[in-house]
């Protein structure tokens, strides 16, 4: 590939591609982003894409609206508010509990605010936690059920990494400058490079920019 200058443009699309093909991509698996970050990367974007974000929108909201039906999957969703909500409260705890016990010294109202804070930041992250590990068991599941919108978001995902193949060519950038962390490698155009760890639950890949055979 030949040496270009790479405009603060070109840098910022492929950013936003990257974010908006993992999150594509994690939707596929149950494992989303929230929809601001990707409304947000998606207009940000100055290449004319020819998929619609409301587009998009719809067919994240489709899936999502799914596994509602079941009622454990929805009291796990209201669990994961509940633990978010909680964790805050808990975190704002520690630190009022530790201003003050730097401001005034220890005092058995500060344990007391520390020992529940921490008790509360932990206890959360364990519901979070396990409510999430029962939303992406449903959707692991229903694979099938789930078939006709998850291909919705394949294609759409897949349109995006065409996209970013032709920006890495045109502008002469190495792809291994914008690695993919992707849950599925269903892919056209992608090469993995390191499978699934027990740390990292994603395929690590590359936007291939080889000529095609």
């Amino acid at each position: 590939m030949s040496k270009k200058k790479v405009t603060v443009e070109v840098k910022n699309n492929l950013k936003n591609l990257v974010l908006l093909i993992e999150a594509l991509d994690g939707f596929r698996r149950g494992r989303g982003i929230s929809l601001s970050v990707m409304e947000k990367a998606y207009y940000n974007i100055t290449i004319d894409l020819p998929i619609k974000w409301k587009y998009i929108r719809r067919i994240i909201q489709s899936l999502i609206r799914y596994p509602m039906k079941d009622g454990r999957v929805f009291r796990h969703y209201k669990l994961l508010r509940w633990a978010r909500t909680l964790t805050n409260t808990g975190i704002v705890m520690i630190i009022i509990g530790t201003v003050i016990a730097l401001i005034f010294g220890r005092s058995e109202l500060t344990l007391a605010s520390l020992i529940i804070g921490v008790g509360l930041v932990y206890s959360m992250f364990f519901l979070n936690w396990y409510s999430l590990k029962q939303i992406y068991k449903y959707y692991d599941e229903h694979a099938n059920e789930l078939s006709s919108r998850t291909k919705k978001l394949k294609d759409a995902a897949q349109i995006l990494i065409n996209i970013m193949r032709e920006e890495l060519i045109k502008n002469g950038i190495s792809p291994t400058k914008y690695p993919l962390r992707l849950y599925n490698v269903d892919y056209k155009g992608i090469e993995v490079i390191s499978k699934p760890t027990f740390y990292r639950k994603t395929y690590l890949c590359i936007v291939s920019t080889e000529e095609e055979s």
